[in-house]
């Protein structure tokens, strides 16, 4: 057991947990700041469709560590943000795709002038 303060008195906490905080390492900061932002929730949802959301949350969390140790200062949310806000400019094509039979009706409106 070691000593710590806690506020304004003492308590003694289990060694291991000690070493355990002073080593946490990236992984498990990683998992703390994914759950924040986390794509899709667990309940109901397929299997494979779980491991994907979950490999894109890491890929763009090594993006902004990345980001970070070049320099940059926006925050996680704003970092997400940019790149939504980017990657729907180059990859939207504008076109709206209609699911489903087309109508068997001719469009009206779109006879007259």
């Amino acid at each position: 057991m070691e000593q710590i303060q806690v506020r304004s008195e003492m308590k003694e906490k289990p060694k291991i947990v000690m070493d355990y905080n002073n080593t946490m390492g990236g992984l498990d900061r990683m998992d703390q700041n994914l759950k924040s932002f986390e794509i899709i929730k667990k309940r109901g949802k397929k299997c494979y469709r779980m491991i994907f959301f979950h490999i894109f949350d890491v890929a763009v969390w090594n993006s902004y560590v990345v980001y970070r140790k070049n320099g940059g200062k926006n925050t996680q949310l704003e970092f997400r943000l940019y790149l939504i806000d980017h990657v729907i400019e180059k990859y939207h094509s504008g076109q709206n795709f209609h699911r489903g039979r087309p109508g068997s009706e001719p469009n009206l409106l779109r006879l007259t002038e």
